[in-house]
């Protein structure tokens, strides 16, 4: 009977051991989350400040165009 009691004693340490290892883990993979939705947000606030970028460029490109058309009625 004592051999009993004890390997329920064992079993249920090992039981509340596994418990604590599971809630680390599930805490664990909510940080982990959490860092990968912040880092997705700042993926998408890169890519629309490039497409902005990209929009000022091609703006630029064209005035320098047509600085250059207005440059060339002066020629000689």
């Amino acid at each position: 009977m004592n051999k009993a009691m004890y390997i329920v004693g064992e079993m249920d340490k090992q039981k509340n051991e596994l418990s604590a290892i599971m809630q680390n883990l599930a805490a664990i993979a909510q940080e982990n989350a959490a860092s990968s939705e912040e880092v997705a947000s700042s993926v998408k606030e890169q890519t629309m400040a490039m497409a902005e970028i990209n929009k000022a460029t091609n703006a630029l490109a064209q005035l320098a165009e047509e600085l250059q058309e207005s440059i060339s009625k002066f020629k000689y």
